[in-house]
């Protein structure tokens, strides 16, 4: 961990919306590196990451990748050896992509502890312990099995994450390309052996709620109704939710739910460790659609995958690919057409518009039905189709634009006027009473 406080500069609060569209996730994860025991195995993985390579760098211009995400286990034992092969084929990638390292975002992942460093530490036995052990203060007493991972990142030449006025490759916000990336590691306990060997750190896991709200005291990591204009924001880290500690998934008063808090502040979540097929993304509390990244190599009989995801200005676009194990032809395919999915506050926008178009319909066929039965000379039915109008008027006001109430006062004081020759005195003081009424929204 190094200090920097010549290169952090402290941003104004709510920094203003930037162009992100156009911009290519290359979404990978749990390459595993090392894994391999002999000659064959490598070869495989060789045959697989190589055809990988060459898939995305045959993509159409538009889905050529801008920015590469890689949500942790990047070795299989976090040595120096796993490292060195990662390294060499990450830089085939940048190269044949024609990107530059500060294009690349890693986070870490539970085999990217070194285990037999991590044995002794021991982890927290509650979310008191775990808040302490991530503070601000504290977090950097937790660093040393990452030593291997950091030396890696340093290798590649990839830009530290800031946290506050101090840098690191396990925690922190970069930003590129107008995108806002905020790295967590929670991985940060992951350590414990049991049933003869076995790794297990279901629910034991925290990301460092400290951390994140030490973020977003300095206006890095803004709540987003609070802040409209927030620039587009991605986080990152290995485990998805469910494996994390309860206490991270819930609240537990005075505690915030961190998984909810993160949710409040960000456009899009991309985890891994899952190994699975595959899947939509889901949106959490309608808000920051969570996209879980398959093994994109974990070993040559296992349905490998990745992902591409475009961004646009008020949706996105994702492509998915997998290696099927079976096939003869040692090549990765497309599973589905690009889905689109509408970020959140464009959903509701296109909601509150749809809504808003149907009440405007509503007070149309009011006035429709209002000329039309003032047209037939039925006053008394009009009169009461005009209370009608002006209550829904009233009601619905705080939608309509001032523009939008001057049509329809004008269209419903005009059919008014023209029949005031024809009504009874009685009538027409009635009618009036009605267009104040209208006539004051």
């Amino acid at each position: 961990m190094a200090k920097n406080k010549s290169k952090l500069k402290r941003k104004a609060k709510g920094p203003p919306k930037a162009n992100y569209a156009g911009n290519v996730i290359l979404h990978l994860s749990d390459l595993h590196f090392g894994y391999d025991l002999d000659e064959q195995a490598k070869a495989e993985r060789k045959n697989a990451l190589d055809d990988l390579i060459s898939i995305i760098n045959n993509q159409k211009p538009d889905w050529k990748p801008t920015i590469i995400c890689i949500t942790g286990d990047i070795a299989m034992k976090a040595s120096s050896k796993d490292y060195s092969e990662a390294k060499t084929w990450l830089e085939e990638l940048l190269s044949r992509l024609k990107l530059k390292s500060k294009y690349l975002f890693i986070c870490p992942g539970n085999h990217d502890v070194q285990r037999n460093i991590a044995e002794g530490i021991g982890g927290p036995r509650d979310n008191m312990e775990a808040d302490r052990f991530l503070s601000i203060d504290s977090f950097e007493n937790h660093i040393i099995p990452f030593v291997e991972f950091q030396k890696f990142c340093s290798s590649l030449s990839i830009p530290p994450y800031l946290i506050g006025d101090m840098e690191s490759h396990l925690t922190g916000i970069r930003i590129i390309n107008n995108i806002k990336f905020v790295c967590l590691n929670s991985a940060w306990f992951s350590q414990r052996y049991q049933n003869g060997g076995e790794f297990i750190d279901d629910g034991k896991l925290w990301v460092g709620l400290p951390l994140l709200i030490h973020f977003e005291s300095r206006g890095d990591f803004p709540y987003f109704e609070k802040h409209a204009d927030s620039i587009f924001t991605i986080v990152i880290f290995h485990h998805p939710f469910e494996i994390l500690h309860e206490n991270e998934r819930n609240e537990r008063k005075p505690r915030k739910n961190t998984q909810e808090f993160i949710a409040h502040r960000s456009h899009l979540i991309l985890t891994g460790h899952d190994h699975g097929v595959p899947t939509d993304p889901t949106p959490i509390l309608t808000r920051a659609f969570h996209f879980r990244g398959g093994a994109t190599y974990d070993n040559s009989k296992y349905e490998n995958s990745f992902h591409l995801i475009r961004l646009e200005d008020h949706h996105l676009l994702e492509k998915r690919f997998i290696y099927q194990p079976s096939s003869s032809t040692s090549s990765w395919s497309q599973r589905d057409e690009p889905k689109k999915q509408y970020y959140w506050d464009y959903a509701e926008k296109i909601i509150e518009e749809k809504e808003k178009q149907k009440n405007i319909d509503k007070i149309e066929n009011n006035r429709m039905s209002f000329q039309e039965i003032m047209l037939q000379g039925d006053y008394e039915n009009g009169l009461k189709i005009l209370d009608s109008g002006a209550e829904l008027l009233i009601s619905l006001s705080p939608q309509l634009t001032l523009e939008e109430k001057s049509i329809f006062k004008s269209k419903y004081s005009d059919s008014v006027q023209h029949n005031l020759p024809l009504m009874k005195s009685e009538q027409i003081c009635k009618f009036r009473k009605i267009m104040l009424r209208i006539l004051d929204i």
